[in-house]
């Protein structure tokens, strides 16, 4: 399994427990740095049965602009046989946090996108998940990018065909996104 697809499914995974938390407010609230449970992956795919292929630490922190909408950053730490193989700092565009969708199986394509962070647009290739709407960017080096932009507060546009399917001002940091920031290792390379 890539890790990029790793990532697209635990980016999944969150979307239903966001779904569950949004469901419970009428009204949105402006729209917060949310540092959610961090997990344990293992994964043993190549040989079942046997040894653990790798172990993927992961933390997520998300902004929710709108109900069904929201940008996460996640850091995931992957161990092979307890040595430390990789950190990587990732970011997903959901469009549809729509826990249904994630129960059913992932259909990615590779396209094409644009981000807006302030007043730069550059061109980026995605993994889209078609069912689930969510986009990760094969460019590692956009996330920290979101990064940087959540700690200067930018306005950061998702653009997909033309049309801005996502724009948000990013707030301040709190105390959530100062934690995520310490704990990944991934922004400390």
């Amino acid at each position: 399994m890539k890790y990029a697809t790793l990532f697209a499914f635990v980016l999944g995974l969150g979307a239903l427990t966001a779904q569950a938390d949004t469901e419970i407010a009428e009204e949105a609230p402006t729209p917060q740095w949310t540092l959610e449970q961090p997990e344990l992956v293992n994964v043993d795919g190549s040989d079942p049965g046997t040894l653990t292929d790798f172990v993927a630490a992961i933390e997520r922190l998300s902004i929710k602009p709108t109900e069904t909408t929201s940008i996460t950053l996640t850091c995931q730490t992957v161990r092979r046989n307890g040595e430390l193989e990789d950190t990587r700092l990732n970011v997903g565009f959901d469009l549809d946090t729509n826990a249904e969708a994630f129960l059913s199986r992932m259909s990615i394509r590779d396209v094409s996108g644009k981000v807006r962070i302030g007043d730069e647009t550059k061109s980026y290739g995605f993994q889209w998940n078609v069912k689930t709407q969510a986009y990760v960017p094969n460019d590692r080096r956009l996330a920290r990018r979101i990064f940087n932009a959540g700690v200067r507060g930018d306005e950061v546009a998702f653009i997909r065909g033309g049309d801005t399917k996502m724009s948000i001002d990013l707030p301040e940091m709190n105390d959530d996104f100062r934690t995520f920031a310490r704990g990944c290792p991934a922004l400390k390379q």
